[in-house]
């Protein structure tokens, strides 16, 4: 399907078509991940926060 198709079909195609459907475990990876990277980032602020503490004394 080119991009220009999506634009000539009707709303409910979504409904018909199974691989335009986004699904539940979708929306689980998609938090999994956020949270993943979320920890990430506050662990390398956490160390970097106390090698700061650490080097002030």
């Amino acid at each position: 399907m080119q991009p220009k198709d999506y634009l000539a079909q009707p709303q409910g195609v979504a409904i018909y078509d199974p691989t335009r459907i986004i699904r539940s475990l979708n929306i689980f990876v998609a938090a999994a991940n956020m949270n993943g990277i979320t920890a990430h980032f506050v662990g390398t602020l956490t160390s970097l926060g106390v090698i700061n503490w650490l080097n002030l004394q």
